[in-house]
């Protein structure tokens, strides 16, 4: 009986062992890794600011609401699958236009967020925290590096 608690509860104490001995979560640790990160992170903001929009629209019975919702969504799902094929195709030298997908879904995610807070809807962190990471691929996207679309 007593080795049965030793045994559970040296098994229950690995997780803290590993964490009090260094061992840290994996990072993205090369451009490639951060802009998908990135991307990961507006993607979340996307869809967390599309589900409050949504909710909002139909509680404040606000027709225009809900359609420059569905416009952003729209907007920003085609630049994140832009983005997310470029990141695919990192070593074929698609940087540019990962940054330039990506700064098309921070527009869309800044749409988002405006909407919600012209109509009185508390923005949600993750929303927000995709504006300010989103912002990075901004001085990325010039002219001839996959931007030239606009």
């Amino acid at each position: 009986m007593k080795l049965s608690l030793v045994l559970i509860a040296a098994i229950g104490c690995v997780p803290f062992l590993l964490i009090a001995c260094g061992s840290t979560p994996a990072t993205a640790s090369t451009p490639r890794d951060q802009a998908r990160a990135a991307i990961l992170t507006i993607a979340e903001g996307v869809k967390t600011g599309d589900a409050v929009c949504a909710e909002a629209a139909l509680a404040l019975k606000k027709a225009d609401l809900a359609k420059g919702c569905a416009d952003a969504y729209d907007d920003a799902r085609s630049a994140l699958l832009a983005a997310e094929a470029g990141v695919d195709a990192w070593d074929n030298g698609a940087r540019g236009e990962v940054a330039c997908a990506s700064s098309k879904a921070l527009a869309a995610v800044v749409d988002i967020e405006n909407l919600l807070a012209a109509n009185g809807v508390e923005v949600p962190a993750v929303v927000t925290d995709a504006v300010k990471l989103g912002q990075v691929f901004l001085p990325l996207c010039a002219a001839g590096d996959g931007g030239s679309d606009g």
